[in-house]
């Protein structure tokens, strides 16, 4: 069953929905676990936090761009 390109649309829109909702709700635990960390053991520096954060954000957006060419693949 082939879908129509609105509902394609929507179906995209939801999707990047739903990662974002994912990425914040994963980027709140890490800035807990980084307020928690600078808390307990003040060696933690600026560079610290920004790399954690970076490292974080591109593992999520490299999973959600491995997850959605497999979606396109599995559609065609």
């Amino acid at each position: 069953m082939r879908i129509n390109q609105v509902e394609q649309l929507n179906i995209v829109k939801y999707s990047r929905c739903l990662f974002t909702q994912h990425l914040v709700g994963t980027l709140k635990a890490q800035l807990l676990d980084i307020a928690i960390t600078v808390e307990t053991d003040n060696r933690c520096t600026k560079e610290d936090i920004k790399d954690s954060l970076l490292e974080l954000v591109s593992k999520e957006l490299d999973e959600y761009e491995l997850n959605y060419s497999l979606k396109k693949r599995k559609e065609s």
